[in-house]
């Protein structure tokens, strides 16, 4: 049993949400029930899984499944007293709902789900839309048979504009339609019920920032994020990154040009991609001309337009990463970019390589040899490629 307040919003949380419908909005922008309509306009961070029950079924029949439950590992775990302990939970819940929970999250989850924390009220819900009113009702009454099961003193009923909700210390649930809500702030609550009953004023659908960062959510995506990036600005989250950048050549190389554009980008996306063969993960943040100095061009290339090699996919291959860098120009560049103690060593190291290329300059002569287009393909262990890799490579020149 959960004994801590975490526990019990956990628990509260996983009764409705484990049980309910998971809300898709992967929908048109013009869609009179998207889900960003209930929203408040000041939302700091938005979070959507369109088909909750499609990543359920890639990690449960994903090949290395059965590698995992093949393990002597796996075997001890499910002999564990902890795991009986869940097994018998979930038959209880099971045997609440009648049938087994994967096939009640199936029946519920048709719209997916998303969360959100609001910037006015410092509050988080999560609004969850079931396939239709009949599901969400069931779903409902059952969670709520849970969540007083997990909390013995019971929940208490609330009506806010005739609807039923039910409050537990800081958490708020409550149903209208096909739509479950879950929150921990009631001002908040009542802004997304209110939105619910009658939408009416401004909301997160109106704002520019987050119709421009929907652009960029492809149809495949299994989760979507959007988040504003100012409350991290103005705590000075980023000057920590650049900071340690400056001390750091490596990071720099990575993720140099893109902390100049989070000096001033107003959002960022990132989206999810599961499928049995991999995972994919894409960050996209506005590009801001005006926020890369001049030392930092090295990042983006001639009129910002560089671009990475496409490199095919490989058998046994890890990840890829395909950048455009001008070293070169970073290496010139190295006194605006680093430090003190890292501009000492690049010095001796440039005094040195210069002595060992018969005088020709690291910076401009070596370094300029090289394309700007580079990537990076590491391999499983001892695979053909690695061992390809092991008895030769060369970097690219030009000639």
């Amino acid at each position: 049993m959960l004994n801590t307040s975490l526990g019990r919003w956990l628990a509260l949380s996983f009764a409705a949400s484990s049980i309910a419908s998971l809300a898709s909005t992967a929908v048109a922008e013009d869609d009179p029930r998207d889900v960003s309509r209930l929203l408040p306009p000041t939302t700091l961070a938005y979070l959507e899984i369109p088909n909750p029950d499609s990543i359920a079924e890639t990690i449960l029949g994903h090949p290395i499944r059965a590698r995992l439950e093949s393990m002597p590992q796996y075997d001890q775990v499910a002999k564990s007293q902890q795991y009986a302990q869940a097994q018998v939970g979930l038959a209880m819940v099971e045997g609440l709902f009648g049938m087994p929970l994967r096939e009640v999250v199936q029946n519920t989850t048709a719209n997916g789900v998303v969360a959100i924390r609001d910037g006015a009220t410092d509050g988080a819900a999560v609004i969850l839309t079931a396939k239709d009113k009949e599901s969400a009702k069931t779903v409902f009454e059952k969670a709520m048979q849970v969540a007083s099961i997990e909390w013995f003193n019971g929940l208490e009923p609330v009506e806010y504009r005739g609807i039923t909700a039910y409050k537990k210390r800081d958490v708020r649930v409550a149903i209208h339609e096909d739509r479950i809500l879950i929150t921990n702030n009631s001002d908040l609550g009542r802004f997304i019920l209110d939105q619910m009953l009658e939408p009416s004023g401004e909301s997160l659908h109106d704002d520019p920032a987050f119709q421009a960062a929907k652009q960029t959510q492809s149809n495949e995506a299994d989760a979507w994020a959007y988040v504003i990036l100012d409350p991290f600005r103005s705590k000075g989250k980023f000057e920590k990154l650049h900071r340690d950048v400056r001390r750091n050549p490596v990071a720099e190389a990575l993720v140099g040009g893109l902390l100049s554009c989070l000096d001033e980008t107003p959002y960022a996306t990132a989206e999810v991609d599961l499928t049995t063969t991999g995972l994919g993960l894409q960050f996209v943040i506005p590009f801001v001309e005006s926020a890369i100095p001049s030392e930092r061009e090295y990042y983006f290339g001639p009129d910002h337009a560089g671009v990475g090699p496409a490199i095919p996919q490989q058998p046994q291959q890890l990840l890829s990463l395909s950048t455009y860098r001008d070293f070169s120009a970073m290496w010139l560049h190295s006194g605006d970019l680093f430090d003190e103690r890292i501009n000492d060593e690049f010095a001796k190291a440039d005094a040195t390589l210069t002595t060992i290329f018969s005088g020709h300059d690291f910076g401009e002569d070596i370094l300029g040899s090289v394309e700007q287009e580079s990537g990076l393909l590491p391999f499983a262990k001892n695979s053909p490629m690695d061992n390809l890799f092991r008895q030769s490579s060369c970097p690219r020149l030009r000639c």
